[in-house]
């Protein structure tokens, strides 16, 4: 028992002796001890980011559903333009948007001669307020759209007083525009800058020509101006050949050290 206190009195004493400056002494001493430096994991760069873009469209879609189930499954880049008011346009678009894809709407607009644009299609002989009106009734009947671009439109697109009717709605809602370019006189694209809308234009018609080897050669031209400029942006149809020449091109889309990219990653 008086052995006990006798060390208690010593650890007492020993406290007093070495107390809080001896503990700020150790703190300090074990503060200047440097840690080893840690590893830096190694970043490895994304062998995708060094590949040039092309973007693809597939418009006219809404009058069928099979065509556009077909594409959907061939891959999450390829961006769909539905037409208003078709038996399934807003099926394809709840499906298109659900699966992640770019979803525009195909605007119908008045083209030159006689060829008919379809259902919501903007006229120039409609008084503005008609106009407007109808744009706005073509958005509303796809829903989910993230842009637009132009049906048909040889004669509007060529009208900057009718375009820029068209583009006040389209930046209204925040939406980019694509310009089809149906027509080598088209200003769609040059009136959708002027208004700071993100916008672009197509490069390459994929099947003006339906022949196969036609549709091959277009492909060609896509990757070929690609290369040439780091990007490129192509419009084709859901029409049988397409998609077969499609389904060939994107599986070999690696050995042409090319991606496919949602149309909006290449809106400016």
């Amino acid at each position: 028992m008086i052995g006990l206190l006798l060390l208690l009195a010593v650890r007492k004493v020993e406290r007093v002796v070495h107390g809080p400056a001896s503990i700020r002494q150790e703190e300090k001493r074990d503060g200047n001890k440097k840690e080893s430096p840690r590893p830096v994991p190694e970043v490895r760069p994304d062998p995708e980011s060094n590949k040039d873009r092309i973007a693809i469209i597939i418009d006219d879609l809404g009058a069928g559903y099979r065509e556009f189930s077909e594409v959907e499954r061939l891959h999450p880049g390829i961006s769909f333009a539905v037409l208003p008011f078709q038996p399934y346009s807003v099926r394809i678009a709840r499906e298109a948007h659900r699966s992640g894809h770019d979803l525009l709407l195909h605007l119908p607009m008045e083209p030159e001669g006689d060829e008919n644009p379809g259902i919501g299609a903007i006229l120039r002989s409609m008084p503005e307020r008609e106009a407007k009106k109808q744009v706005r009734e073509d958005l509303e009947a796809v829903p989910y759209v993230r842009g637009v671009n132009n049906h048909m439109g040889s004669l509007t697109t060529s009208d900057p007083g009718e375009m820029r009717l068209i583009l006040k709605e389209i930046l209204a809602r925040n939406l980019f525009f694509v310009d089809s370019r149906t027509s080598s006189r088209s200003i769609a694209y040059s009136e959708a800058v002027k208004l700071g809308i993100p916008s672009a234009e197509r490069q390459v018609f994929l099947d003006d020509v339906e022949r196969p080897e036609e549709i091959r050669a277009q492909f060609s031209r896509l990757s070929h101006l690609a290369h040439e400029n780091g990007y490129a942006i192509a419009i084709g149809h859901p029409r049988r050949e397409t998609i077969k020449a499609l389904r060939a091109y994107l599986a070999g889309l690696s050995r042409e050290n090319l991606r496919l990219v949602p149309v909006s990653d290449l809106v400016r």
